[in-house]
């Protein structure tokens, strides 16, 4: 891949959004979908100083988050200023993406990527030899990433309350 100015991504990442609306593109063909194996995103150029609470108060607005990696130095424990998060449904990647790919979170102008595989990425940023990273990108255990039937819990008119009662 070529390593171009973060903003330039953004940029570029928006307009293949747009022209796809444009030309009312279904799912199946949208640049989104070659990622749709993953309920990984990468986040980066995020403030030095935001936690994984704060990543998780940022990207939940999207759908669940289940799994947050912040990368810190391996000897201060400061962050590196980026992270990887996994969403509990796979198509959340693609609204974290096109809604916070470029949007300004603690004054920094940050990206949003989607993760072709967790583990090769993971080990590339934290500095490991990604081609010694086996290839089976499965999430942790507790990831179920099967469709749910009937169209899960964001489902329309089904007409049932919402479990948990009033917040």
């Amino acid at each position: 891949a070529v390593n171009m100015n973060p903003l330039t991504q953004v940029k570029n990442t928006q307009k293949a959004t747009k022209s796809e609306i444009l030309l009312g593109l279904s799912e199946s063909a949208s640049w989104h979908a070659r990622f749709k194996h993953s309920a990984y995103i990468f986040a980066g150029g995020l403030d030095y100083d935001l936690t994984e609470g704060d990543m998780l108060a940022v990207f939940a607005q999207y759908g669940e988050v289940v799994d947050v990696h912040l990368v810190r130095d391996k000897s201060t424990g400061k962050s590196r200023g980026f992270c990887f998060l996994a969403y509990e449904d796979q198509r959340s990647t693609v609204l974290a993406v096109d809604n916070l790919s470029g949007a300004k979170v603690a004054g920094r102008i940050i990206r949003v990527e989607h993760v072709d595989n967790y583990k090769k990425k993971k080990a590339e940023m934290e500095g490991e030899d990604p081609n010694k990273v086996s290839d089976d990108d499965q999430p942790p255990p507790q990831l179920e990433l099967l469709e749910p039937a009937g169209g899960g819990p964001h489902a329309k008119g089904r007409g049932e309350e919402p479990k948990g009662g009033p917040v």
